[in-house]
């Protein structure tokens, strides 16, 4: 090693001696005196893509994401306060779209958050009343960092680390018991940073890594051991401390943990938590064979998650419709791989699932009756299936029977079923993609 060293030495002006190294004195250049000598200019580090190294220190290495907004592409960038880096673009527009049981809720770089689709029970926001066929701004006073649709309620999350809720009774966090369009704040939750919405319950994942979870409890889904019918109020999740993500699904629940691994917990008929079992559990259990996840969602009886370098889409649960996307209808009380790698992200509907590969398009599988998987026809797949016209999808949220597609330009297409959910105006169920909300250019 010393004689490495040494001769290493040795290009920058030493000798080298046996196993040791010495310094000795390199002449000039001609007409330059030793004392205008300079020292060589550091080389500049090299970094992975979508990072730099910001502040000019080699000790930190390459330090900074390239898509914080006041390092957007590139290091000193900055994108204005209305806006949002994606891809290492400043972009003003759609920053994410929820999909529920009848409505869907989108957010703009802004903060400001849109919803719409049926509204009877107050999960449009105020005020209470009929269907709005095309998205409207909800105002909670504070701009808004999260979005979730539960299948009838909502859910925001506010940059100040608060939730606030609207629409079904008892699924508010809050002592409210009856439907409201007024946003009911969380109890006792000022810190979140994740949230999520099932059928018929909320969790919110907290700074420390903790969960609470709150509504329906029937199947142990609020992960506090017991299962007593409802809780209005937020519950702690037992032996959950290290939580990065909360998935949500009818009546399970599941975390990603700092580990990358995946417990789940709650109604488990059809094999939905993963555990090889179809036991209820009112405590989470780890999910069998299943490691380096990156991404995971919950549908009614399924569940799915993006896991490993490939990035490959791994699904177990209830398969009647194909939902599963294994190419058979058997349910699964393990995790399968569906044949889809290279997935960015992953979401799962009621009885169908929609998955955005790396390359921005998007591939669906299972029920269909309503037209949710976008092929065009009502007729199940039980393997992915790419849908027609997407080339630069950013996200994909599948609802109870319809599915909302954001694509990198900001734009907001959505088809299957269709009370309003679709937010093109006209109430009629489609096939086919339909656009809410026209994109907005990258600045």
């Amino acid at each position: 090693m010393a004689r490495v060293v040494g001769c290493i030495l040795a290009l920058v002006g030493c000798e080298c001696t046996g196993s040791t190294a010495k310094t000795s004195p390199v002449p000039p250049p001609p007409g330059v005196s030793g004392s205008e000598r300079r020292p060589p200019a550091p080389v500049p580090l090299t970094c992975p893509e979508g990072f730099g190294d910001c502040d000019g220190e080699r000790a930190t290495g390459c330090e900074q994401a390239l898509s914080a907004r006041e390092h957007c592409g590139a290091c000193g960038q900055r994108c204005p306060p209305t806006s949002a880096c994606r891809a290492g673009a400043c972009f003003s527009g759609v920053i994410a779209v929820a999909a529920g049981g009848s409505h869907s809720c989108a957010l703009q770089t802004d903060g400001q958050l849109l919803c719409w689709g049926l509204g009877g029970t107050g999960q449009l926001g105020p005020p209470l009343g009929p269907a709005r066929l095309k998205p409207t701004p909800v105002n909670l006073g504070h701009p808004v960092a999260e979005v979730v649709t539960g299948r009838y309620f909502t859910c925001a999350r506010t940059v100040d680390g608060s939730v606030h809720c609207f629409g079904d009774g008892g699924l508010l966090g809050s002592e409210q018991k009856a439907p409201s369009a007024q946003p009911h704040t969380v109890a006792n939750l000022t810190d979140a940073i994740g949230l999520s919405a099932g059928a018929n319950h909320g969790c919110a994942l907290r700074q420390t890594g903790e969960l609470l979870c709150w509504g329906g409890n029937a199947g142990g889904q609020l992960g506090d051991g017991e299962t007593t019918d409802f809780s209005l109020m937020p519950i702690q999740v037992v032996d959950v401390r290290d939580a990065r993500a909360v998935a949500t699904g009818n009546a399970h629940t599941c975390a990603l943990r700092a580990d990358e691994t995946v417990a789940c917990w709650g109604l488990n008929r059809y094999g939905q938590l993963g555990d090889a079992t179809t036991e209820d559990r009112p405590r989470p259990v780890a999910v069998a064979g299943l490691g380096e996840v990156q991404q995971l969602d919950g549908g009614e009886f399924h569940t799915c998650a993006v896991a490993g370098a490939a990035r490959q889409l791994h699904c177990w649960g209830r398969n009647q419709f194909g939902q599963l996307g294994t190419g058979s209808r058997q349910d699964a009380r393990e995790p399968q791989k569906v044949a889809l790698s290279g997935v960015a992200q992953v979401s799962a509907g009621e009885r169908h699932t929609c998955a955005v590969l790396q390359d921005g398009s998007i591939h669906c599988f299972g029920d269909n009756d309503t037209g949710q998987l976008g092929l065009g026809d009502r007729q199940a797949r039980d393997r992915p299936t790419r849908v027609a016209g997407f080339s630069d999808a950013l996200a994909v949220s599948a609802g109870d029977a319809h599915t909302c597609v954001l694509s990198r330009s900001g734009e907001v297409a959505c088809f299957g079923l269709d009370d309003g959910q679709l937010g093109d105006g006209t109430p009629r169920d489609r096939a086919t993609p339909v656009v809410a909300i026209a994109g907005s250019r990258t600045e």
